[in-house]
Order: structure tokens, then sequence, then C-alpha cells
């Protein structure tokens, strides 16, 4: 049925790019027509524990790590805490160029020197993880000077553009917090626990501009002949 295609190509986007990892070295690489001092001061307050995603991985009660922010000479760095020392490295690279018109950020995530890494939440000490979340965060920082078409999937989630698209931006993020809740599970796609049917709903609200003749609904025909 449509709707169970639908569902599948949801949960499949959102699966790959969750199971996708960038592991060490560049995570993020962009050209912003901003000047350093602009780029600078929209991604200085940049916190991945905020993110939704973050949130869908973790669990909304877990204890999230301190997470330390450094202005350097060419960028910030944000180091993940664990007993004093940084376990994982977050640094973003702000390079003048076009004669200083536009700014190349470079993002990269590497492992820290701290001994007690196991004692801070798996998701902030693996660097495939925080690759992702690292650039969606940089890309939700800097959404304003990025082209709608150059953002991530996870990234568009986040930040819907426009009314029509609020809808479908809520539904995916919806889709991939229940693929996340499957994989802290031990499930995966298709497997486990997971109601799609409100996610499916809404997305079917928006393609048939709320007809009552349409329907996207789990085990009913899309056309409703009798109306």
């Amino acid at each position: 049925m449509h709707w169970k295609r639908l569902s599948l190509a949801v949960l499949a986007a959102a699966g790959a790019m969750l199971a996708a990892g960038c592991g060490e070295g560049d995570s993020f690489v962009k050209d912003i027509n901003q000047p350093v001092a602009v780029v600078a001061s929209a991604i200085q307050d940049l916190d991945v524990r905020r993110l939704p995603h973050t949130t869908a991985e973790v669990g909304k009660d877990a204890r999230l790590p301190e997470i330390r922010a450094l202005r350097t000479a060419d960028g910030f760095t944000w180091s993940v805490m664990s007993g004093g020392q940084a376990a994982l490295v977050m640094t973003a690279t702000l390079e003048p160029i076009n004669g200083g018109a536009a700014t190349r950020v470079t993002g990269r995530v590497a492992k820290g020197e701290a001994s007690q890494a196991e004692a801070i939440l798996p998701l902030f000490r693996d660097p495939d993880a925080m690759g992702r979340l690292f650039s969606v965060a940089l890309e939700r920082e800097l959404g304003d000077y990025i082209p709608r078409s150059e953002r991530s999937l996870l990234s568009l989630a986040e930040r819907p553009y426009g009314a029509a698209a609020g809808t479908r931006g809520a539904a995916l993020a919806e889709g991939m917090a229940t693929v996340a809740a499957v994989r802290r599970g031990g499930g995966g796609i298709g497997e486990g626990p997971g109601d799609f049917g409100p996610a499916m709903s809404r997305m079917g609200e928006e393609r048939t501009g709320g007809d009552a003749n349409v329907s996207f609904a789990p085990g009913q025909p899309m056309v409703d002949a009798k109306r």
C-alpha cells in the first residue's frame, strides 16, 4: 500500500543518516558567503547537547557530559570532558576566502586523551556519531547562510522551511526519533516497537491538503469512493 511505501522511504532515509558515520577527519566542509566575524558569531553558541537528534539517541533524562567551548585563533573547539580531560574534541576551522568576503568552515571530530572516557555516554565518545551530530549542529547555526538544497536531511527535518514543509519536517523528525529508540533497544528498521501512524497521518494531510476523501491511514483505502 502507498502509506507503507511512504513510511519505509522515510525510515530508510532516516536510518541511513542515523547509521552513516564520518569517523575521525573532516565531517563538515562548507563555504559560507559571509566574513569570518559573522560566521564566528553564528556558531559561538553551538551545543550538540541541545539537538533533538541527541535527545532521540540518549533519552531526555540522560545525564549529559560537560562540553567546554574555546575560541581559537582560527575558529572554535568544543571538548567533551570526562574526569577533567577531553574524551572527544570537535573543531570548527574558519578560513577566510574570496578576499575575506566569504568563509570556508571545516568541522573535524577526533578522540581526546581522557583515560576515563567510558564514564560518559557512548554517543559522546563515538567520533562517527558525534561527527554526524556536529555537522547537523553547524548547519543549524549557519542555516540562514546555507541554501536549502545544500542542507542535510537531518538538518532540514530540524529547520523546516516554510509553512507547507513544517508538517514534513515534524513527521520526519518523529520517524527518526522512533528509529533511534528502536536502535537503542537492539532492533533495526522495521523491527521492534514503533507506531508510525501519527507521522504518516500528518504527512498524508500535507500531501492531500486535508482532503477528507483521501486517506493514508494503515489498512484503509486511499480514496473513499462512497463520499
